[in-house]
Order: structure tokens, then sequence, then C-alpha cells
């Protein structure tokens, strides 16, 4: 379904708003925001396949330089887990098997409120077994059924319910910031239609 000119106006005018006024940064990171906005507004409301609207809208927000920044549809698949659960993973090495280790999980987000914490380790996804390269990937609203072995030891199968993001019609969007203990600020925005 294709979305006319003033659905994609309103959802595009309502990122840029969220963006001013909801960003961690006032600064942007040295972006011009509304010069880019200015520069980009035109291509991006002349998309009107839902696929080409949502990639240069993200495109967008991604020209923002914060790591945990995106614009997804709410049905989306395939929505890295740094966006859908604001956390990052590491590619490891544990007694000659490669793992993903946990690396920043953000106070507030889908990981840290199901109870991984940094250090955890990535065993599975449902009932596959999952170790780098392939990476760990999710849709709004999904349940998802991780198997972790934790930092102090031992192994727990832990669910993860994701946003569904269908709040509204509009865009949603959430945004969390912690510090980690190095003292270095950490963002987390999640946003989608």
């Amino acid at each position: 379904m294709n979305l006319t000119l003033e659905e994609r106006t309103k959802i595009f005018d309502k990122v840029c708003r969220l963006v001013e006024t909801k960003h961690f940064n006032p600064a942007m990171n040295g972006v011009d925001w509304k010069s880019l906005v200015q520069s980009r507004r035109e291509q991006i409301l002349a998309s009107t396949e839902p696929e080409a609207f949502e990639k240069e809208v993200n495109r967008l927000v991604t020209d923002l330089k914060t790591s945990h920044t995106g614009f997804r549809h709410a049905g989306m698949r395939n929505i890295p887990a740094r966006n859908a659960i604001n956390a990052t993973m590491q590619w490891i090495t544990v007694n000659g098997s490669e793992r993903w280790m946990f690396q920043d999980v953000h106070q507030g987000g889908p990981a840290y409120s199901a109870g991984i914490r940094p250090g955890d380790l990535l065993l599975g996804c449902g009932e596959r077994g999952i170790r780098p390269p392939e990476g760990l990937a999710f849709s709004a609203g999904e349940s998802a059924s991780l198997l972790i072995e934790k930092l102090r030891g031992g192994q727990q199968r832990i669910q993860v319910q994701l946003p569904s993001g269908r709040r509204s019609k509009s865009v949603a969007a959430a945004s969390m910031e912690t510090t980690a203990p190095s003292g270095i600020r950490r963002e987390s925005n999640w946003m989608s239609t």
C-alpha cells in the first residue's frame, strides 16, 4: 500500500520535529539538521513506494551520526539488534568458539528490561544457535526467546519483547540515554511508523 503525498509529508514533518525537539544532542553532532532536511525534503517526499520512502528517511536520520538512531516501518523485518532491543554486540572468541557478546545494553531498552547485561553471551534465538558472522535482527512488536550465557555463569532463556510501534499511524519514537562506567554518554533512539 502506497502512502499519499499528504501522509508522507505528515510522517516526514513529524520525524523532523522529533529530531529537533527530542534528540539527545542539541548540537546534532555538528550536523546542520535544518539544512540537511531542506536539501533532502523534495527527494524524500517524491519516494512513492513505502520501502523507498523508509530508506530515504532512515538515510536522513542516519546522517545524525549516532549509532542507535534509525527510522523503520513498524512491520519491517530485520531491524538490527542495536535499534530493536537497544543493545550492541561484539564478535569475540571464547574457548576457541566464535560468539556474540552483549556490549552496550541501554537501561530502559527491551534487552535491559529482559535481564540482559553487558558481558552476557548470545547462544541462540528461538530454537537455533547463533554464531558470528550471523547477526541478530527482529521485527517490531515481535517477542524473541534468546538463549543467553550469563557473565557470572549459567545459561538462561530470556523473553525479549520489542516495542510494537503501533501506538498510532503516525511516527512513534523512544529515546534512552545512559552513562557507561567510563563516563561516556550513550544514546539510543528508535522510531517507527
